[in-house]
C-alpha cells in the first residue's frame, strides 16, 4: 500500500480573492503536490462554518457593517386647509386634488436649473440563452433588475424593475430568430414587452436622468438564491431621448442616513432592536444641512434640537424642506399618479413618519417593518389613540360631495434604496418591491384648474408618478370592514358618515418575502475543488441546471454543532484517481467553492471553513 498524506485547506490562511463570498477561497500549498499515475486524491473531512444557519443567527460580517437608507417623505391629503394650495383636476367620478385622500410625496422643484436631461424610453435585458436551452419549462424566474442613476436634481436615485411572475421565454426566442447559418440569435426582453404583458409600464418608468449616469446596482438581478439563474444575463442596454425642460419640474426629496453596525452574529430580535434604535433616533448628525445624516456623535449638533426641525431624515418640517429647495422658495407635493399637485404654504407643517420600527416575528421566522407612518389619531374622553376615520371628499369650491374615503394616517416615509443589499434582501429576506421608483407623469394640462391663478403657466408643470401601497412599500393603520360601522349602534347606518371612527391598533405592516436562513433548510452542501486537472462528474436530473466536473464531495447537513456542519472519514467523497499511463500532475494551489444544491455559491456561512484532502500514493 502506498503512502497516505493529509493536506489542510484552511480559508483563514488562504489567498485573498476579490469579489468572492465566504464560501469561495484559494489555498496555495507550501510545496507542490505531485500526482503520479494511479495516485488517489479524495476529500477526507469537511468543516463548514455554518454558525448562522445552524443557530438561527444573522451574521453581519466585516464586509456588511456600513448601512445606508435612502427615503422620501409623503403626506396624506385628508384635510383641505389654508395651509396648502391644491392645483385641482377633474376626474370622472371624483374631484382629484382637493381633499382626495391620496398620498402626496414632498418634492423639490428643479425647473430653475438650466440643464438638458434625458428621459429613458426603453430598457432591454438579454435573455440567458444557456438557461433557456437547459430548462425544459423555458420560463424565467421572478426577479428584479436594480439600476442606479442621477435624477434631474443630480441626486443618486434608483430604479427597480420588478418582474412579479415568471416570463415565458419562448416567444422572445422565436422573435429573435436565427442567423443565415441556422444558429439562434440572442433574445431580449424589454420594457415594451413588460407593457404588452401587464398593460402598464413598470412602476417608476419612464424617468429623467442625467446623461451617461444609468448603470447597474451592486446587485443587478435579485431572485430566489436557490435558483442557479434568473433566466437573464447581467447586462442591459437603453435608449433615451433629450428632455430639456424649464418650468416646475418635480423630483422627490431624497434623504439619506448612513450608519454602522458592528460585525457580529446577532439574534434576529436583537438585530431588529438595533436597527429600530438607529432609524428612530430623532437627533442625528447632518453633514450637508439636512439631506444626508450619519450616526456620528457631534455634541454641538446631536445634543440639541433646534426650533425649526427634527434632526432626522424621516420627520421634517415643511419649512426645512423648502429651505433645502434653494434657490426656489416654493415647496410642492405630488400625487401618486401625477394628477394632483399641492403647493405647501405653511412652514410648520410636519411631514414624514413619527416612528420607524423593525421587528421580528418568531412564529413566521420573518422580519417586518412594523411602522413607517404617522398615525391618524382619534381623541375620545381626552385620550388620543391611533385609528381611522371616514373623511368626505371636497369639490373645487370646498363644499362636500357625497363621496367618502378612510383616512388611516397623516403621512409617512418610503424607501428608494437599502444597503447593504446582502443584508436587507438576503439575510433579512425583504422583497425588492419595498423600494419605490419615481417616473414622469403624462397628463392633459388643460384639465388642471387654478394653476393660472397661482401664476403657473399650463405646460410648465412636470409632475412625477409612483406607486404606494400599505403592506408593500408603506405602512398604515388597518382600514377593514369595521371602519364602516357606527360603534354606538352597529346595526344602524349613520346619518353623517364623517362620524365613523375606528380605534383599531392593527397596522398594515411590511413583511419580508421569505424566512431568514432559508438556506439552512438545505439538505447538503456540494464541495467544488479546482486543482488544475483533477475532475469528477456530477449531473442533475432533467430540467436541472447542475452539471459540474469539479465536485469532490457531498456534505450532508445531518452532522451539525452550534458552529459547524461536518463530514469526516471520507463520507460523501468522490475520489479522483490519476489515469494510469499519463504524465505526473503537479498541483500548487486549490480553488474551493462551497455550493448549495443548485450549484451556486452558498450564502450565510462564515469564512472559517476547512477541508482536508487525502493523497494516497500508488508507489
Amino acid at each position: 500500500m502506498g503512502k497516505t498524506t493529509l493536506i489542510e485547506l484552511r480559508q483563514d490562511t488562504s489567498d485573498k480573492v476579490s469579489n468572492t463570498s465566504a464560501g469561495e477561497f484559494v489555498v496555495t500549498l507550501n510545496e507542490p503536490l505531485v500526482l503520479n499515475p494511479n495516485d488517489e486524491l479524495s476529500v477526507s473531512s469537511v468543516f463548514v462554518d455554518s454558525v448562522a444557519q445552524n443557530s438561527g443567527k444573522i451574521v453581519i460580517d466585516g464586509n456588511n457593517t456600513q448601512f445606508s437608507v435612502q427615503a422620501f417623505l409623503y403626506h396624506n391629503n385628508y384635510n383641505q386647509s389654508p395651509d396648502k394650495d391644491t392645483f385641482k383636476r377633474d376626474g370622472i367620478n371624483i374631484v382629484k386634488g382637493v381633499n382626495d385622500g391620496y398620498d402626496y410625496v414632498v418634492c423639490k422643484d428643479t425647473g430653475s436649473q438650466v440643464f438638458n436631461i434625458s428621459q429613458i424610453t426603453t430598457i432591454t435585458i438579454p435573455i440567458d440563452m444557456n438557461y433557456y436551452e437547459d430548462h425544459v419549462k423555458e420560463e424565467s424566474n421572478a426577479c428584479a433588475f436594480h439600476f442606479v442613476y442621477q435624477n434631474a436634481d443630480n441626486q443618486p436615485a434608483t430604479f427597480v424593475w420588478t418582474l412579479p411572475d415568471p416570463i415565458k421565454l419562448l416567444p422572445y426566442v422565436k422573435r429573435a430568430g436565427t442567423d443565415g447559418m441556422g444558429n439562434q440569435n440572442q433574445a431580449y426582453f424589454t420594457t415594451d414587452d413588460f407593457f404588452a404583458l401587464y398593460k402598464t409600464n413598470p412602476d417608476g418608468f419612464p424617468f429623467d436622468f442625467w446623461p451617461n449616469t444609468l448603470g447597474k446596482n451592486t446587485t443587478f438581478i435579485t431572485w430566489d438564491k436557490h435558483n442557479a439563474s434568473s433566466g437573464f444575463n447581467s447586462d442591459f442596454s437603453e435608449t433615451h431621448s433629450a428632455n430639456a425642460f424649464n418650468g416646475i419640474n418635480l423630483e422627490p426629496f431624497l434623504f439619506s442616513y448612513n450608519f454602522t453596525i458592528p460585525p457580529n452574529a446577532y439574534e434576529p430580535d436583537e438585530l431588529a432592536r438595533i436597527l429600530t434604535d438607529k432609524l428612530s433616533n430623532g437627533n442625528l448628525y447632518s453633514t450637508d444641512g439636512g439631506l444626508t445624516y450619519t450616526d456620528a456623535i457631534n455634541n454641538d449638533q446631536n445634543k440639541y434640537f433646534t426650533d425649526r426641525s427634527f434632526n432626522s431624515p424621516f420627520l421634517k418640517l415643511a419649512g426645512d424642506c423648502r429651505a433645502l429647495n434653494a434657490p426656489q422658495t416654493t415647496l410642492y407635493s405630488c400625487r401618486t399618479d401625477g394628477e394632483g399637485v399641492i403647493r405647501i404654504t405653511n412652514d410648520d407643517w410636519i411631514v414624514g413618519s413619527s416612528e420607524i420600527g423593525i421587528e421580528w416575528d418568531a412564529d413566521q421566522n420573518k422580519f417586518y417593518f412594523s411602522q413607517l407612518h404617522t398615525p391618524y389619531y382619534i381623541t375620545k374622553a381626552n385620550v388620543s389613540v391611533m385609528g381611522t376615520a371616514m373623511t368626505r371628499v371636497l369639490a373645487h369650491d370646498l363644499t362636500p360631495t357625497d363621496q367618502y374615503y378612510i383616512s388611516n394616517k397623516t403621512g409617512g416615509i418610503g424607501f428608494t434604496a437599502l444597503a447593504p443589499v446582502d443584508v436587507w434582501f438576503g439575510l433579512m429576506g425583504f422583497n425588492s418591491n419595498i423600494l419605490t421608483s419615481f417616473g414622469k407623469a403624462y397628463f392633459n394640462e388643460a384639465n388642471y384648474r387654478d394653476i393660472q391663478q397661482a401664476g403657473i403657466l399650463l405646460g410648465n408643470l412636470s409632475p412625477i408618478r409612483f406607486s404606494l401601497a400599505d403592506g408593500v412599500n408603506t405602512t398604515g393603520n388597518f382600514d377593514g370592514l369595521d371602519s364602516g360601522i357606527l360603534k354606538s349602534n352597529p346595526q344602524l347606518k349613520p346619518a353623517d358618515l364623517t362620524t365613523l371612527q375606528d380605534t383599531s391598533q392593527i397596522i398594515k405592516q411590511i413583511y419580508a418575502k421569505k424566512p431568514i436562513n432559508q438556506s439552512g433548510t438545505l439538505p447538503y452542501y456540494l464541495i467544488e475543488i479546482d486543482g488544475k486537472g483533477i475532475n469528477s462528474d456530477i449531473r442533475g436530473t432533467k430540467g436541472s441546471a447542475i452539471r459540474n466536473t469539479k465536485i469532490s464531495a457531498i456534505v450532508g447537513r445531518f452532522y451539525q454543532t452550534q458552529s459547524y456542519t461536518s463530514s469526516i472519514d471520507g463520507s460523501g467523497a468522490i475520489p479522483y484517481i490519476h489515469t494510469a499511463g499519463s504524465q505526473p500532475l503537479i498541483i500548487d494551489s486549490f480553488k474551493i467553492r462551497i455550493l448549495d444544491p443548485s450549484g451556486t455559491t452558498t450564502t450565510n456561512i462564515q469564512p472559517l471553513n476547512t477541508i482536508f484532502l487525502q493523497h494516497t500514493s500508488a508507489l
